[in-house]
C-alpha cells in the first residue's frame, strides 16, 4: 500500500464534472471517490483506492471544500 498526497487545483466555480476529475486516484486514475463530501475533515479528503490500494490524501481550500459539498 502506498500513500499519495495531492493538492486540489480546481476552482470552486468549476463544473461538477471538473471537480470530480480532480478526485480521481493520482496513482492509477481510478475514479470512485464515493461520497466525497462525507470524507472531508479539516479541508482534507481521504480516499482509499480500491483499484490500486493507495491511500489518497487531497488537500482542499475552504472554497473547494464547500464546492464538493454542493455537488
Amino acid at each position: 500500500m502506498s500513500q499519495v498526497f495531492h493538492i486540489a487545483t480546481f476552482s470552486p466555480h468549476d463544473s461538477p464534472e471538473r471537480i470530480w476529475e480532480e478526485l480521481v486516484c493520482p496513482a492509477c486514475g481510478h475514479a470512485d471517490p464515493g461520497e466525497a463530501h462525507l470524507r472531508i475533515s479539516d479541508n482534507t479528503l481521504r480516499i482509499f483506492c480500491s483499484s490500486c490500494g493507495a491511500f489518497v490524501t487531497i488537500t482542499l481550500s475552504d472554497e473547494q471544500t464547500q464546492a464538493i459539498r454542493r455537488c
